[in-house]
């Protein structure tokens, strides 16, 4: 995503200096910045929800773990009869 960034930026940085492209083409090419900067924060959401939902799914079987080790303690190191 920043190579694609970077690469829009110096193409309308180009424009500028050598007076190729319009109004129209600059607004264009900050739209397409705009857009793929949305891009990157709907991934970036999307993955800081995937961690939270792992990391509340360990915490909720933590309980669960922590008995099955206690009981194959108990039993002498044995893993858990199922």
């Amino acid at each position: 995503m920043l190579l694609f960034l970077l690469g829009h930026g110096l193409a309308g940085l180009f424009c500028v200096i050598f007076g190729i492209g319009s109004v129209n083409g600059l607004i264009i090419g900050l739209l397409n910045c705009c857009l793929i900067c949305l891009i990157w924060l709907v991934m970036l959401l999307y993955r800081c929800m995937d961690f939270v939902l792992q990391i509340r799914a360990s915490q909720e079987m933590l309980p669960y773990d922590a008995a099955r080790i206690a009981v194959g303690f108990m039993q002498g190191g044995q893993p858990l009869q199922k």
